[in-house]
């Protein structure tokens, strides 16, 4: 029969979930209507097929829910999983996870209730970084099995947790590279091409761009330029103008980088955030102390002002412009032991935006000294 076919599918994609479940909806309301009245065995027919159609609720809710928790990580203001949605309810009672361990033997895609009860066990312990590694090799041991996007969407949840990583001082070199890694897969493996789309997303684009000059890794820039080509054509000379304005400064060509973020006009206010954030580090750079003092007022009011930016990355953007700030003082009073306790303090601290830029212009400062 068609339904026992669909139901016992090896493709266990959301996609194929989300039309067995339904294909199983449209049988189920006909046998209600048509068939099963009187006769007990009937009944409990009906019942078993309403058993298995509620394990493909259960495989499309829990898949939507960890889909909704990692874009809201992502600041996606189109998820809502905010102190008062029910998202954060039901994840606070751990309903979704209990789900799947209920359904457990009854699933039929099995792959796929490893893969989100595996990302579960990983988000609910999320100090342990062995369950980063588990999680990362049941998928990578069924990628084939999965279409680009819905691949690309799995390896978006571990690169969530590689950048919250990235803020605690042990793992941010570890997870730095990681994330690197799995962005170049996605870019090598062209992931970001589905059904749907032919294009790499900005966002992406912009996400590896700026973990990748926070290294200084020139190189890998270059290689990131050339995937430019796949952006959406109406942004692509402003992204390949923004990458090349990091591509100067990381080189030490500070005054092409300048005109370069001329050319990024952009209604974006994530990238004119980061332009004005990398003309920050310019003018620290070449000692500008009246163009960085205002431009750290300006971008100070730029992150007051964006309601998409969620409290915790504002508090990370503001600490790290309180210690640039501080350090602008600092050098202009050539204060060197001031200075030296200052690093002290942002070596230690947790939440630390541009960690690798920090520790860069303390080998600058002092092996001038």
């Amino acid at each position: 029969m068609p339904n026992e076919i669909i139901l016992n599918a090896s493709n266990g994609s959301v996609v194929t979930i989300t039309n067995s479940l339904h294909y199983q909806a449209a049988v189920l309301n006909f046998k209600t209507e048509n068939s099963y009245t009187n006769k007990s065995h009937q009944v409990a027919t009906l019942f078993d097929d309403y058993g298995k159609f509620l394990v493909y609720l259960i495989n499309v809710f829990v898949s939507e829910f960890l889909n909704a928790k990692i874009c809201f990580y992502n600041d996606n203001d189109s998820y809502d999983f905010g102190k008062s949605s029910l998202y954060r309810d039901l994840d606070n009672k751990r309903i979704f996870a209990n789900l799947l361990q209920i359904a457990k033997d009854r699933n039929p895609f099995n792959y796929v209730h490893d893969m989100n009860l595996s990302f579960l066990n990983l988000m609910e312990n999320p100090h342990c970084v062995t369950e980063y590694f588990k999680h990362k090799e049941v998928l990578f041991q069924n990628k084939d099995r999965f279409k680009n996007d819905e691949l690309e969407l799995h390896l978006n949840f571990l690169k969530t947790y590689c950048i919250e990583k990235c803020y605690e001082i042990e793992h941010r070199e570890k997870f730095s590279n990681e994330y690197i890694e799995l962005e170049f897969y996605i870019l090598e493996e062209k992931l970001f091409q589905s059904r749907n789309t032919k294009t790499l997303q900005s966002r992406s684009f912009r996400n590896i761009l700026l973990f990748l000059a926070n290294k200084k890794e020139a190189g890998r820039i270059s290689e990131l330029i050339e995937y430019s080509s796949y952006l959406h054509p109406d942004c692509r000379t402003v992204y390949r103008n923004y990458a090349k304005a990091y591509l100067n400064y990381c080189n030490g060509q500070l005054p092409e980088s300048i005109k370069l973020t001329k050319k990024v006009n952009s209604a974006d206010k994530q990238i004119l955030l980061d332009i004005s954030l990398l003309k920050l580090k310019i003018y620290f750079d070449t000692r500008n102390y009246l163009k960085g003092f205002d431009k750290l007022h300006s971008v100070r009011r730029m992150i007051n002002k964006d309601r998409k930016i969620n409290t915790e990355r504002k508090k990370r953007y503001r600490v790290f412009l309180n210690y640039l700030e501080k350090l602008f003082k600092k050098i202009e009073k050539d204060d060197e032991a001031g200075i030296s306790l200052l690093f002290q303090q942002i070596f230690t601290t947790h939440n630390l935006l541009y960690s690798e830029w920090f520790k860069d212009k303390h080998h600058e400062i002092f092996s001038i000294h």
